[in-house]
């Protein structure tokens, strides 16, 4: 899918300094790195504003979590002066973002929780190609985390990877190997599968995650005290690949 973006969408692209080129989207270049996080941004702020009706973005306490080199925190702070805070994982991407937006909190984070903030303290926390990645159980212990940091009417905008994810898997010429005896049957019997492999930089055995998206809204329906629940395709932003759960939390 194309999206068509204005010279004000992709200002931010000249309004920072970007990150060295190893360390962009895949595609490993400007152009590609500052549309992709145009299109991503831009389908978490209609979500907002979907869910969260008359609200002004830029007051809201926002957490940007596996901000990476700040592909969506930078188009979202060009707007909104938002994120508030952001963590990461790699020390790379905490040192380049903490230079790129000083007013930002950027902290590295653990792999395990709890985060150093308050119960709480955001209005909208968002992870893309976060859970993606994670175990189930590391990941299920981290949306629990999530819980906790949302405030009351608070939502959860977290990407996960479904079928169209698998087959890609199952085509690719490293991943395939891991990937060629998992059938979208076992993974609707499963709801969900997971692949271990070790990601440079990263500090435990990281690797891939596909879920059956029916499950998966059930499941973390029982882990996250929610308003509602939305599973949708991203579309674009991803090439069509990664789904986006939107949660509400309760009160």
């Amino acid at each position: 899918m194309t999206q068509e973006f204005t010279a004000e969408d992709l200002a931010w692209g000249e309004a920072f300094e970007m990150p060295p080129k190893v360390n962009m989207f895949r595609g490993g270049n400007k152009d590609t790195f500052v549309k992709n996080g145009t299109q991503i941004f831009k389908l978490l702020e209609g979500a907002i504003q979907k869910y969260k009706p008359g609200v002004d973005i830029s007051k809201l306490d926002v957490l940007d979590f596996g901000c990476g080199v700040g592909r969506v925190a930078m188009p979202f702070f060009h707007k909104y002066g938002r994120p508030t805070a952001a963590v990461d994982i790699q020390r790379f991407a905490v040192d380049f973002l903490s230079k790129t937006l000083p007013k930002v909190d950027v902290r590295k984070g653990a792999i395990q929780p709890p985060m150093d903030f308050p119960d709480g303290s955001f209005d909208v926390v968002y992870a893309i190609s976060v859970w993606t990645h994670m175990n189930k159980g590391t990941g299920d212990m981290w949306l629990k985390e999530v819980a906790r940091l949302l405030k009351p009417g608070g939502l959860a905008l977290i990407s996960t990877s479904s079928y169209y994810v698998l087959d890609l898997h199952r085509k690719h010429k490293v991943r395939a190997e891991l990937w060629k005896d998992v059938s979208d049957a076992e993974l609707k019997e499963k709801g969900f599968v997971f692949r271990s492999n070790d990601y440079a930089g990263i500090d435990e055995p990281y690797g891939e995650i596909v879920y059956d998206p029916e499950w998966l809204g059930q499941h973390w329906g029982s882990i996250i005290p929610h308003k509602e629940i939305r599973i949708r395709a991203v579309g674009g932003a991803f090439g069509g690949r990664q789904d986006l759960n939107i949660m509400q939390k309760a009160g």
